[in-house]
């Protein structure tokens, strides 16, 4: 009697989590290593099968998602490997108050992605902004003219995003 053992599949992806804009489409190939070369392969959103008929796996997600490739052989062997997808949210600028009398200050904060790098923007006419570092992720202010504020990303994966105005 022979009896022959197989080695389980092996995968690996360059990224665990990839961060992109709405609309992009991002390419998810994993690279896979089964000694007999021999395995079957799915990719799985976490709630549906999303492709099972190639190793590559093109997506465009509206909404930050996690993608499952699981590889087995003859034997059952499987190994996941996760890659999740996240949307960069868009840019919001809060202001704490919406009426100040001259002297008074503003707080403004902004929300944004983790990690995402963010360039404040100031101007006086609403159309001509120039860059500016307010030293802080929240800042005060003290404007003694009507003013405009927003904060902009230049993220290489995104065009150019922009926050809402608060004057």
């Amino acid at each position: 009697v022979e009896v022959s053992t197989s080695t389980p599949v092996t995968i690996t992806m360059e990224e665990d989590t990839i961060r992109q804009c709405e609309g992009s489409v991002v390419s998810l190939a994993p690279s896979v290593t089964a000694p007999d070369d021999e395995y079957e392969y799915q990719w799985s959103d976490g709630a549906n099968s999303v492709a099972s008929d190639s190793i590559l796996l093109e997506v465009s997600p509206k909404d930050t998602v996690t993608y499952q490739f699981i590889a087995y052989n003859q034997c059952g062997a499987d190994t996941v490997m996760k890659t999740i997808i996240g949307i960069s949210p868009e840019l919001t600028l809060a202001i704490d108050k919406n009426e100040m009398c001259q002297g008074d200050s503003i707080t403004l904060t902004p929300t944004y992605a983790d990690g995402l790098p963010v360039i404040w923007e100031i101007s006086t006419d609403s159309l001509n902004f120039t860059s500016f570092d307010p030293t802080s992720d929240s800042a005060a202010f003290s404007p003694t003219d009507t003013t405009y504020y927003r904060i902009r990303t230049d993220s290489i994966l995104c065009k150019p995003m922009y926050s809402n105005i608060v004057s």
